[in-house]
Parts: structure tokens; C-alpha cells; sequence
């Protein structure tokens, strides 16, 4: 979870997870779904939200980590979002949207980033959150020194707090989930050790971008704004 040149340095995870209302899907007869083969079965249908990749950092990252997880296989990963989509009731424009929907009952299912699923469940939500367990994209907070930057000497000390368990602790507080060792582990949400990620590529992902929006919009989006 670091630049392999050494530019930036990750601070904390927002994996991908699913949100599931314990009280719908128990009316349903269904499960929170575990992993990205449980979400296409058809017994979802018309049962799950997600964000639109066109208006969403969040749900491009689905594309990106379907990517990965079929090993760098685009036709793959087009083939699962197609089938996933089988499944999709709404697209919408926000990436936490999804969770919210579900927080009050509104639709069963949802695929959103974990820390903001934990913030609703920690305000009182009854919904269950579950992390892929194939492997799930994410996002990365990071931190980099910008080299000959106007004020180094509090940058340096900006970053060595950051590293402290002081700030750690903070970071842990916005439910996402810190890489540091020394960060506590927030009752509601997770920790390092207790989800498995893909390996993304975020040069690649950025480079490919428009093209793969593009594609998105043209096999599985026509029409949805």
C-alpha cells in the first residue's frame, strides 16, 4: 500500500463491501452476500444498488477491481459487470448513496466502500457489512513530502505526527481502515487483517480511464445518466 518509487506513502484503506439490511433481506429469505459471485445470483435480481461509474470514483473502482480480480481479463471483467447488472434496481450518482438507500430499508443491497456503510451502521443502521471475499478493490489515502516545498520544516513535523498513535487513533475514528500496526481497530469497523484485496495498478487505472467509462456506458449503461 505504497508507491513502489517511494512517492507516496498509504495512510488508510476504503475497501469495496456490500451492505445488506438485516430486516429486508430476512422478510426476502435471503443472506448478506460474501463474495462477488454471491451478488450476481439471480436470487438478487432487481435487489442492489450501486453507483454509476460515470459520477462515482466508487463504482469506476468496481470496474477497476473486476479488472484485477479476473487478472487483468477485460472481456472478463465486462462479462461479471454485465451479469451484475442483471441485478442493479438503481445506478446512482453518488458512491454512498447505495448504503444509505439500504440504512433505511429502502432497497435490500448495496455496493459502496466499507467506511461509509460503517458510519451508518455506528448511527444506528441495522445492516451487516460484508467484504468480498475473492479479494476487493479499494481506495487509498496517502501522504507525500513535496520535494522543495514552500514550508519543509512543518511538513516533516505534519508527517512525523501523522505517524504517531495520536493521529493514528484519529484516522481510525472516520471508520476506514488505517495500515499502520499501531492504529487501533474501531469496534464497528475492520482491520487489516480481516480483509483480502486485489492488486490494482492505479497508473493503469488512471491512463484507462475515459476509455473503459466509454465502455461501460456503451455495453452496460446506454442510458443511464
Amino acid at each position: 500500500y505504497k508507491d513502489p518509487e517511494g512517492y507516496w506513502i498509504g495512510l488508510y484503506l476504503g475497501p469495496l463491501a456490500f451492505a445488506t439490511h438485516n430486516g429486508r433481506a430476512a422478510e426476502l429469505g435471503l443472506e448478506a452476500p460474501k463474495g462477488w459471485f454471491d451478488i450476481i445470483d439471480s436470487k438478487y435480481e432487481g435487489l442492489v444498488r450501486v453507483a454509476n461509474p460515470n459520477t462515482s470514483g466508487t463504482a469506476y473502482n468496481l470496474i477497476t477491481c473486476m479488472i484485477a480480480l479476473f487478472g487483468g481479463d477485460e472481456d472478463l471483467a465486462f462479462q461479471y459487470l454485465e451479469k451484475l447488472d442483471q441485478n442493479i434496481e438503481m445506478y446512482t450518482r453518488s458512491g454512498s448513496a447505495g448504503g444509505k438507500s439500504v440504512a433505511i430499508g429502502e432497497i435490500p443491497f448495496a455496493i459502496g466502500y466499507a467506511h461509509d456503510m460503517v458510519k451508518l451502521k455506528a448511527e444506528g443502521a441495522d445492516i451487516t457489512i460484508t467484504v468480498p471475499e475473492e479479494g476487493t478493490g479499494f481506495e487509498i489515502a496517502s501522504m507525500s513530502l513535496i520535494k522543495d516545498g514552500p514550508d519543509p520544516v512543518n511538513a516533516k513535523k505534519l508527517y512525523d505526527w501523522i505517524l504517531t498513535e495520536e493521529a493514528q487513533a484519529i484516522i481510525a475514528s472516520w471508520y476506514v481502515i488505517p495500515v499502520s500496526k499501531i492504529a487501533p481497530k474501531h469496534p464497528l469497523s475492520f482491520s487489516m487483517d480481516e480483509i483480502k484485496t486485489v492488486n490494482q495498478n492505479y497508473v493503469w487505472d488512471a491512463e484507462n480511464k475515459e476509455r473503459l467509462l466509454d465502455r461501460w456506458t456503451d455495453e452496460i449503461g446506454g442510458g443511464v445518466e
